[in-house]
């Protein structure tokens, strides 16, 4: 099997440029998606509960409005089920495309890794034959993590309290559970394209994986961060920089320098990360088919 920069240097402008051409692309039809949903949700909300609002806006003084908010809120259930179930299709509007770009990337990535011929099409490919598979596993981790979610909760009702020491050791628990969590789960999305898996299993072989072989599955967490701090510290420096010297300048230098920072960073958004995201799928990857698989 080939080396990883081997792979990187006959394969990287391909993978990048699929996966960019297909980030585009899914980005705006998901901008187009969530448009009209958004439009049209707002258009539903203001039209069924016009009277109300206007009932509630129409006064001047700002404590009577506030008042009037909280009694509609309290006495219009209909209304909190509405927003909630606005958000829930917003999020799963949002979950298929993200779940597209990551069943493409890591199809498209696998494939590569297997030495077969893969391009643009491939990524499409990949992301239409993985998208559902992706998106119950994306369903599925959301469910594990949310008892934790839910147990975070605690410590802030701590604090409300007035206790600070207690909250602050589960806020430090909470985090290394996450984080450990984020690593067992590390090796899911291509386990499960690779090895054919449901999500479920690849999941649970992803854990197995993680307390088999701990030592080579934090040597695929130190390539990801290493990856990441190699690509991202240069736009932190250049931000720095520019932000020290513009501030000790006018106003217009101020107002350019903004305007220039935003476009650097738009530009790394673009060209840059998605390039971060081909070598840490490549390093995922062909470190799960070198060392894990036979662990």
């Amino acid at each position: 099997m080939n080396t990883y920069f081997n792979l990187l240097r006959r394969q990287g402008l391909h993978l990048w440029l699929s996966f960019l051409l297909g980030s585009i692309a899914t980005q705006v039809i998901l901008s187009i998606a969530f448009i009209f949903i958004g439009v049209l949700g707002v258009m539903t909300i203001g039209f069924a509960y016009a009277s109300d609002f206007e009932e509630i806006f129409n006064n001047s003084d700002l404590r009577l409005t506030i008042d009037a908010l909280v009694n509609f809120l309290v006495s219009t259930p209909s209304f909190i089920i509405t927003i909630i179930i606005f958000i829930l299709v917003l999020s799963a509007i949002s979950l298929i495309p993200s779940s597209f770009l990551k069943a493409g990337m890591y199809g498209l990535v696998n494939k590569t890794v297997n030495g077969e011929k893969a391009n643009i099409n491939t990524f499409f490919a990949q992301g239409i034959k993985w998208v559902w598979h992706m998106v119950l596993q994306g369903l599925l981790i959301f469910l594990l993590y949310l008892p934790l979610f839910l147990f975070s909760l605690v410590p802030i009702f701590l604090i409300i309290g007035g206790a600070i020491a207690a909250p602050i050791l589960l806020f430090l628990m909470i985090f290394f559970i996450q984080l450990m969590m984020w690593i067992g789960l590390m090796h899911a999305p291509i386990m499960m394209i690779a090895e054919d898996v449901s999500p479920w299993t690849a999941i649970k072989g992803s854990f197995s994986l993680f307390f088999r072989s701990m030592g080579k599955v934090f040597g695929s967490v130190l390539s990801v961060i290493g990856i990441s701090v190699l690509f991202m510290l240069p736009l932190l420096i250049i931000t720095v920089v520019l932000s020290i010297l513009l501030s000790t300048s006018s106003e217009e230098a101020m107002g350019i320098g903004n305007l220039l920072i935003q476009m650097i960073s738009m530009l790394y958004q673009y060209t840059v990360i998605p390039f971060m995201q081909v070598m840490t799928t490549l390093a995922i990857v062909l470190r799960y088919k070198l060392y894990l698989t036979k662990s």
